[in-house]
């Protein structure tokens, strides 16, 4: 990280920027590097040749970036480049334990990668995301798979450019909001989609685009909860008024419905729990459902089963611009090797700390 370091300060030195901002101009560099307008405008070298002329010190860094990434990766492994740069230039000096700010050690995040194991999910999301390091570690325990949709949150604004990129430069397919996520959890203030250019057809391309939570996004959440509140709170009327008029003509039953400890609510998802070990689209009769409920209060040990929620007009080029162009352009295709799937897999929802 030395030499990224040196290079941060030549540029804050020749544009007379102050080093305690040289970090974000980097970050700002680079999402600025892969926004995917030049690429839907179908002037993509233009646009490389525009950055390295806007800074050839920034500009190194991103071929450093995809270089060491590439190197890991090649090795089965994950690079978390920025949060160690952060590390080297903050943490040393106080200013990160001044914001409470402590990444999660990159073993441990292998660790937690290990016990969700290697079930595909088509969501994973980590709320309080830092630089993405559980992201990327479990990406690289599912051998860095195109399938999964990967989400990371966060309230600190150089967290969520440094989560965004990582997980760009890493292959992800996903988003990076900014929000409070206990707070605010439906909305946020502004985002990155990633990799849009990349899928479904590969492509040598990385990409960001930054997104914003808009008044019809709210809405749609909104909606989308009042309607999932609606119907469990139906299902769970349904349930308690069978149980209520059985217990009143089944005597027997009525000591059962009266146990301590037991609720409605619980009952609910005994009854959710077990439809879930069938399969993932079940039909049940309204026997089989009223009889789960009576099961439930019925024995002493029972077991709750989980249910996870579902959820161009050409330059003439120097000799030097065109190195450049092919230069990142080589990085780029070097990273796209990725053998493709050759079948359609059956996948697992969840969360990545579902365990």
């Amino acid at each position: 990280m030395k030499q990224v370091i040196k290079l941060i300060e030549q540029h804050c030195n020749k544009t007379q920027t102050d080093h305690h901002r040289g970090l974000e101009s980097l970050l700002d560099y680079m999402i600025e590097f892969f926004d995917i307008k030049p690429f839907m405008e179908n002037r993509y070298e233009e646009h490389v040749i525009a950055m390295k002329n806007k800074s050839e010190e920034l500009f190194e860094i991103v071929l450093i970036f995809m270089n060491k990434v590439t190197e890991a990766m090649e090795k089965g492994r994950w690079l978390d480049f920025f949060g160690e740069l952060y590390e080297t230039m903050y943490q040393s000096k106080g200013k990160a334990s001044s914001l409470g700010q402590f990444f999660t050690p990159p073993s441990l995040c292998d660790l937690m990668s290990n016990i969700v194991g290697e079930e595909k999910k088509p969501v994973v999301n980590d709320a309080a995301c830092g630089s993405g390091r559980t992201l990327l570690s479990y990406m690289a325990k599912n051998n860095f798979s195109r399938h999964a949709y990967y989400v990371g949150e966060d309230l600190d604004t150089t967290s969520v450019k440094m989560c965004a990129l990582n997980m760009m430069i890493h292959g992800a397919r996903g988003k990076v909001v900014r929000h409070d996520t206990l707070r605010n959890p439906t909305t946020y203030e502004y985002g990155f989609e990633i990799n849009e250019i990349r899928y479904p057809f590969p492509t040598p391309y990385y990409s960001l685009r930054k997104i914003r939570c808009t008044e019809k996004d709210i809405k749609k959440t909104n909606t989308k909860q009042t309607l999932m509140t609606m119907k469990e709170d139906s299902f769970h009327k349904a349930i308690k008024t069978y149980l209520d008029e059985r217990a009143k003509t089944d005597e027997l039953f009525a000591k059962s419905y009266a146990k301590e400890g037991k609720s409605i609510n619980e009952c609910c998802k005994y009854i959710m729990g077990e439809a879930r070990r069938r399969g993932m689209a079940v039909c049940m009769t309204d026997e089989e459902v009223y009889g789960l409920a009576v099961h439930y209060y019925d024995e002493d040990d029972i077991k709750i089963n989980p249910v996870v929620e579902t959820a161009k007009v050409k330059t003439q080029q120097s000799d030097a611009e065109k190195k450049a162009v092919k230069q990142a352009a080589e990085i780029a295709s070097k990273k796209s090797a990725e053998p493709e799937p050759q079948k359609k897999e059956r996948y697992i929802e969840g969360n990545l700390f579902d365990f």
